[in-house]
C-alpha cells in the first residue's frame, strides 16, 4: 500500500473513532461548567458543541467535494449564519435530534474520503477568505481534526472526562 492509501485510511479511521466516542458519550447530567475559551470568550456548552458538530461535517464535506469535482471555490459565504445558528439552536433541537444529524453528517465524511484518490491529498483548491490550500489541509482542519477536536471538547465536560 503507497503513503496516500495509508493516509486516507487513516483518516477514516480517525473518523470511525470519532463516531464511536460520540455514541459512547455520557448523558448531559454528568457534565461539567465549560471553561471559557480565553481567545473568543466564549462558553459551549454540550447543545452548542453538538450543535456545531451537527453543521460543518455535511457543510464541509459537501464543499469539499464541490471542490476536488469542479475546482470551484469553496466556503462560508460572506454573511451565512448557519454555522452560527446551529451553535446557538443546539438546545432547543434536543441531543437525540443532534446527535442524529452529527452521525449522518459523519457519514458525509466517510463517503467523501472514500471517493479519495492519494492524489487528491497535495491538489490545491481554494477555500473563500483564505485563497490556496490543499485538500489535506482542508480535510485535516475542516473535517477529520476539527470532528476529533469537538469529541475532546465534548468529553472534557463530561466528569469521567
Amino acid at each position: 500500500m503507497v503513503k496516500g492509501n495509508d493516509e486516507v485510511d487513516a483518516m477514516r479511521r480517525r473518523v470511525v473513532v470519532a463516531r464511536a466516542r460520540l455514541r459512547a458519550l455520557l448523558p448531559a447530567a454528568a457534565d461539567r461548567e465549560p471553561p471559557v475559551d480565553p481567545q473568543t470568550g466564549e462558553r459551549w456548552d454540550r447543545f452548542n458543541i453538538l450543535g456545531h458538530m451537527s453543521e460543518f461535517p455535511t457543510f464541509w464535506s459537501a464543499e469539499l467535494a464541490a471542490a476536488i469535482e469542479s475546482g470551484a471555490e469553496f466556503g462560508r459565504q460572506p454573511g451565512s449564519t448557519n454555522r452560527h445558528d446551529a451553535v446557538a439552536g443546539g438546545a432547543a433541537a434536543g441531543e437525540g435530534a443532534l446527535k442524529r444529524q452529527v452521525a449522518r453528517g459523519i457519514e458525509n465524511v466517510l463517503a467523501l474520503l472514500v471517493k479519495l484518490q492519494p492524489a487528491d491529498l497535495d491538489r490545491t483548491i481554494n477555500m473563500r477568505g483564505r485563497g490556496e490550500v490543499t485538500v489535506r489541509w482542508a480535510l485535516e482542519n475542516l473535517l477529520v481534526g476539527h470532528l476529533e477536536e469537538h469529541c475532546n471538547q465534548l468529553y472534557a465536560l463530561t466528569i469521567k472526562g
